[in-house]
């Protein structure tokens, strides 16, 4: 169960757009080394809604706290994500 539904809102928005700036990346890279890492920052921000959200959606004895820790960890892998698609992004653009 979901008791935060606005904080979950504002988390898929924000793996909506890492996973939308990463496709677009993707799409203008043509360097062969560039895409496994790509692949591994989709994975990151697809993980959010596969596993966090999937299992606090299930969570029928969840407390506002454990879901407020489940969220914190979703949103530190969302920063994570993003930090390397600005990394990738630096590198692909500077060239």
């Amino acid at each position: 169960m979901i008791h935060d539904r606005k904080r979950v809102e504002r988390i898929r928005e924000a793996v909506l757009n890492g996973l939308n700036r990463v496709s677009d990346l993707g799409a203008a890279v043509h360097d062969p080394a560039l895409p496994e890492h790509i692949a591994v920052i989709e994975h990151l921000f697809e993980h959010v809604e596969s596993f966090c959200f999937r299992l606090l959606e299930k969570e029928q004895q969840g407390t506002f706290e454990q879901e407020s820790r489940w969220l914190d960890n979703a949103e530190r892998m969302v920063h994570i994500a993003t930090k390397q698609t600005e990394s990738l992004e630096r590198i692909f653009w500077s060239f």
